[in-house]
């Protein structure tokens, strides 16, 4: 079979409609321990495999350059502890309880494929109100400002927070979510900002349960598999190895059900979608547990 033929069954298979009542019944039938949405009731119910598709960043991040959770030295007073003496946390725990209101409704990306920025501002807006200063971060100043990153083409996590910690970011209400990719328009609105070398990125998962208590969500990124377009609810786990991207959301806490152990996770699709905006994933399944970061927000005497 030729290249060319290749590439026109690619196409086809990729303008096919996402969701279909057939697939569906087929995944019901593995009595998974997540439900399974009614294709007509899914926000994605008149979506191609390409639109969903575009979503998506293909690849993994390369080799950070950002030191491993516990090593990074941020300068400044800060107020949070970090990694010092024993380890210790409950079986679960839940950020939106343990800090209400400062765990911030979750975006919807719509049509921008800049998860990398909404999950950075989404984790880090909460954290700010943790520290003590309630704010909502522009998605919209970070994906079109952090150089290295192509705003709603894709970018990675590490130069979101080189931009956060030397430049930083305005909140919301200065730069509202448009999706203009043109240029980084200037602004004069405050920049808040994360201590310097306070970043991390960890794949060590007692490490990250210990920072999410002490200092506040993190991100965490993992790959999107086909039978994540039919997730609507309880503790998801793959069936496939059908890859179609990769994808960042922020992480607030974990739990346990049925003797699954699993990551609780804002998302970036609206509060339509999943548990009103949330989802729960089996730890380490689509290797969620591989390149979960953060950093710790400067708060001003």
């Amino acid at each position: 079979m030729n290249l060319i033929l290749l590439l026109a069954l690619a196409s086809t298979c990729l303008s096919q409609m996402l969701l279909t009542k057939e697939k569906a019944d087929e995944l019901r039938a593995l009595n998974t321990t997540w439900n399974v949405v009614d294709p007509d009731q899914s926000i994605f119910k008149n979506m191609t495999w390409n639109e969903f598709a575009s979503r998506f960043k293909t690849e993994w991040p390369d080799n950070s350059s950002l030191p491993e959770l516990g090593e990074a030295v941020p300068d400044g007073n800060l107020r949070g502890r970090r990694l010092q003496g024993q380890m210790s946390f409950p079986e679960s725990f839940d950020g939106r309880k343990e800090w209400g209101k400062c765990i911030h409704q979750g975006k919807d990306q719509a049509k921008c494929n800049g998860c990398w920025a909404f999950g950075v501002t989404n984790h880090m807006s909460d954290r700010f109100c943790i520290a003590g200063q309630d704010v909502v971060l522009s998605v919209q100043d970070l994906l079109e400002c952090a150089e290295g990153n192509k705003c709603c083409n894709g970018g990675s996590a590490e130069n979101a927070y080189k931009h956060m910690m030397n430049i930083g970011v305005v909140a919301e209400d200065c730069k509202l979510f448009d999706k203009k990719c043109d240029q980084c328009r200037p602004s004069s609105c405050k920049k808040y900002k994360c201590y310097k070398n306070s970043a991390w990125v960890s794949n060590n998962t007692m490490r990250a349960k210990w920072e999410i208590k002490e200092n506040g969500p993190i991100t965490g990124i993992y790959d999107i598999h086909a039978d994540f377009a039919y997730y609507d609810g309880g503790v998801y786990y793959r069936t496939t190895d059908d890859k179609i991207g990769v994808h960042s959301v922020t992480i607030v806490g974990w739990g346990k059900e049925n003797g699954i152990e699993y990551w609780i996770c804002k998302n970036s699709w609206g509060d339509l979608w999943g548990e009103e905006g949330y989802f729960r994933i089996k730890i380490g399944d689509s290797n969620i547990n591989s390149f979960m970061t953060s950093c710790l927000p400067f708060i001003e005497p």
